[in-house]
């Protein structure tokens, strides 16, 4: 009896484990990032690869986005850009973290999933 009760507890550990992973590993949802030189960043990021980028309240840039093994590409098609924007990018404890050209980083708090 005792070894089905630890059974039972070890594959709820490991649900609740892969169920927290997904979510932490995934980058849809909302993000915000306070910059205080162009004001409160928001990028949206919808899970049919459509999302939107809003810079101080304006109106958002909408692009389509793509990850492929920790590089983030966004294209800004209605706004003529040929060139896709491409950074490498990294989740960590509910930041969405990506690389500049000048080796900044931008870090934006989850903030909607």
């Amino acid at each position: 009896m005792k070894k089905i009760g630890l059974t039972i507890l070890m594959v709820i550990s490991g649900l609740i484990l892969i169920s927290c992973g997904e979510s932490n590993g995934s980058i849809v949802g909302t993000w915000e990032r306070d910059n205080t030189e162009h004001g409160t960043s928001i990028m949206d990021f919808n899970d049919d690869g459509t999302g939107s980028w809003e810079i101080d309240s304006s109106t958002p840039f909408e692009f389509e986005w793509s990850t492929d093994g920790g590089i983030l590409t966004m294209e800004f098609l209605p706004l003529g850009v040929t060139e896709p924007l491409e950074r490498e990018y990294r989740l960590e404890d509910g930041l969405l973290i990506f690389g500049m050209e000048n080796g900044n980083e931008f870090i934006y708090n989850r903030i909607e999933e």
